[in-house]
């Protein structure tokens, strides 16, 4: 899905479950955006979000040449 929408940033899959745990979910996929340092920055996002994560992604990088968090 991500590919095809011309999404390049990295995807990480919980195949056994420990995110999905940790976080409290299950059930409906949702989809988080972590900082390089591996802090949810922004979530739980739907599918229907996912046109939302390059804006997201710009406030981080903006965030980071500012010498923010």
């Amino acid at each position: 899905y991500l590919p095809g929408r011309g999404f390049t940033f990295p995807v990480y899959e919980d195949p056994r479950e420990e995110l999905e745990r940790a976080l409290g979910k299950w059930g409906t996929p949702e989809y988080y955006v972590l900082d390089g340092e591996g802090r949810v920055r922004f979530g739980p996002l739907r599918s229907s979000h996912l046109s939302r994560v390059p804006a997201l992604l710009a406030l981080l990088a903006d965030e980071e040449a500012r010498g923010g968090r």
